[in-house]
């Protein structure tokens, strides 16, 4: 909610003490009235109470016994209680008796004055008939009135704009104060004030190897996180689970106390070390679900190791586990299946990861374990699923590609632009290998259905 503020008006601020959040919908209801309004509704109310009780007989004692007594009672007992339109009635009525009071009692103290001293000059005053009394007050009243009425009213006066800048293309000069003693040599002040960020501005090019740089607009962020998923060998009458190792890169740039959110939404975690030193971790409940946070106590880099324990949903030889990661600047995980001739499938695609090593060069010996690559920084509930691979008929095997190469003349050289087009009848593939010889340099490699390349080690062309 905006609103705009009229010039001059009187403005309020809130602030909500409460245990509620936004999001549950803080409910903020505001009524105002006019002061001025207000005022004369009062101002009403004292007039005429106060007339009523001067006009009252001295002899009713009992009945401005009960007046007072009620009169200043009940509108201290029905203030808390009362809507808001009744709040002016209420201070009339309780400021009206105590005018009323306080005229009782100047009456009764002019009376007996003029009873004591017979010689005094308020004798023919509070001797006169009522009417008389009442006539003489309200003249006094209008007399009063009308002297303060002619008083000359203050006028505010308008602030005073600040001067403007004659020529917009100069920038106008900060203000500096060099407080001196002796005015032939201003330059010996001991101290200069001056705007800090002009102070900044010089240190940094007096000082360029120990620059103040500006405030980050925000205290840290998550900058990477590598995963490792290694399902565990199931035993018998427990439940399957999976060792997840998470290593996290985060930075922090303020030099007090920080908190950052974890990325990886695990379930029980065994192990965690902050630089090589046991972490302090920090459960918060949002929106119903409780989050760990790492604590960061020195800015700068910070490498957070993670180990935990996942379950996996296995059925036999095949199983499936679901990790919730974060949005992330770099993410990628690592998946070690437990054994190689494995189908992999991320998120019910067979399409989006990337597989590393041979298992047939792993079973002569030549090559590492199997392992499958997924690209993590979009976020998001990441499925893992595997299975014993089936035997493949010939249909399987068969992969077809149609390409097209445009050979370019420039200045700089020849360019060489290549396309293929593959069709795979059934199954899916993972990655193509592509032979290039030394010449050629290979400036990028895109497609809708491209997750990443590189260049291979100890290629001979």
């Amino acid at each position: 909610m905006a609103m705009e503020s009229q010039d001059g008006a009187a403005t309020k601020k809130f602030r909500y003490l409460g245990t509620e959040t936004a999001a549950s919908g803080i409910g903020l209801d505001l009524l105002y009235e006019n002061r001025a309004a207000g005022w004369t509704g009062r101002g009403v109310w004292i007039a005429a109470l106060a007339f009523l009780a001067w006009l009252l007989p001295p002899n009713r004692r009992n009945f401005k016994a009960s007046w007072a007594a009620l009169g200043l009672t009940l509108p201290l007992a029905l203030a808390a209680i009362a809507p808001l339109a009744w709040q002016n009635t209420l201070d009339g009525i309780f400021f009206g008796t105590v005018a009323a009071i306080a005229l009782w009692m100047i009456r009764a103290a002019g009376e007996w004055l003029a009873s004591a001293w017979p010689r005094m000059k308020t004798k023919a005053f509070w001797t006169r008939t009522l009417m008389r009394r009442t006539a003489s007050l309200c003249l006094f009243a209008f007399v009063v009135a009308n002297a303060a009425i002619a008083q000359e009213p203050q006028v505010a006066r308008p602030a005073v704009a600040p001067p403007v800048n004659p020529n917009p293309d100069i920038p106008a000069r900060p203000t500096i104060i060099f407080p001196f003693d002796d005015p032939q040599e201003p330059l010996a002040a001991e101290r200069v004030y001056l705007p800090h960020a002009k102070f900044v501005e010089l240190w940094n090019a007096a000082h360029p190897e120990s620059r103040v740089a500006p405030p980050a607009p925000q205290d840290g962020l998550v900058a990477e996180a590598l995963v490792v998923v290694a399902p565990n060998k199931k035993v018998d009458g427990a439940d399957a689970t999976a060792k997840v190792t998470a290593r996290i890169t985060l930075f922090s740039f303020r030099k007090q106390q920080i908190v950052l959110p974890i990325p990886l939404r695990l379930a029980s975690l065994s192990d965690a070390k902050l630089d090589d030193a046991p972490a302090a971790l920090v459960v918060r409940d949002e929106n119903g679900t409780s989050r760990l946070y790492v604590v960061l106590d020195k800015p700068g880099l910070h490498v957070l190791d993670l180990t935990a324990e996942v379950p996996v949903n296995q059925q036999g030889p095949a199983g499936q586990l679901v990790i919730g990661v974060d949005p992330l600047p770099s993410g990628k995980l690592l998946f070690v299946p437990p054994s190689d001739d494995v189908t992999f499938r991320v998120n019910g695609a067979s399409n989006s990861f990337r597989m590393r090593g041979d298992a047939e060069a792993r079973r002569r010996g030549d090559a590492e374990r199997i392992q499958f690559e997924v690209p993590i920084s979009a976020g998001g509930d990441v499925r893992l699923a595997w299975q014993p691979k089936q035997a493949a008929g010939a249909v399987d095997a068969i992969v077809q590609s149609d390409s097209a190469t445009a050979v370019q003349v420039e200045d700089a050289g020849v360019r060489i632009e290549s396309g293929w087009l593959f069709k795979v009848p059934r199954g899916a593939i993972n990655d193509v290998s592509f032979s290039l010889p030394k010449e050629l340099k290979v400036r990028s490699i895109s497609g809708p259905d491209v997750g990443g390349w590189e260049l291979g080690e100890n290629v001979d062309g």
